[in-house]
């Protein structure tokens, strides 16, 4: 294209589109941070707050004019370049580890995708032990059942120009 030919006005309509189209994209990529930000936070908070994890395994950062406590490894080098599936299968891995891993390479995969439309998070706790026969008739113990005492619910909606909006609720 010889620009030179071209008039001006029509050479500042597509600079204004494609500087239109670079904002767009940006918008959307920083509603997809917030996004996975957001759930990390919503998550790490409910670890936090519940003694899920040892205190160890946060750390404290700003997310805007917040401080919010966060799940971290202690680690970033090994958990960024692993793969969930390998990474169990060659080590045993920390259970925070393991539970950063699920929000970091599984949700947020989900998450670009806009496959993902809702994560429970469901605490419980087991009721004690029960007895029950067995087949030579002496009685075996068996773990109680698993009660929940606790649940959290976000959902996810992505709209047709690719912007996300999350819930949470418990």
């Amino acid at each position: 294209i010889n620009r030179s030919k071209m008039p001006r006005s029509s050479m500042k309509q597509k600079q204004r589109t494609r500087q239109q189209q670079r904002t767009e994209s940006l918008t959307i990529s920083q509603s997809l941070q917030v996004v996975k930000n957001g759930t990390k936070a919503f998550l790490s908070s409910i670890c936090f707050y519940r003694g899920l994890f040892e205190t160890k395994h946060f750390r404290s950062t700003k997310y805007g004019d917040l401080d919010i406590t966060v799940l971290s490894t202690p680690n970033p080098e090994r958990h960024r370049h692993s793969k969930l599936s390998m990474a169990s299968a060659k080590k045993i891995i920390d259970p925070p580890d393991k539970f950063l891993q699920w929000v970091e390479k599984g949700l947020y995969d989900m998450i670009d995708k806009q496959f993902l439309k809702e994560v429970t998070l469901s605490l419980a706790q087991n009721t004690g032990e029960s007895s029950s026969p067995n087949a030579s008739g002496t009685d075996r113990k068996e773990a109680g059942e698993w009660k929940t005492f606790e649940s959290y619910t976000m959902t996810y909606d992505y709209d047709k120009d690719g912007r996300f909006t999350m819930h949470g609720r418990n």
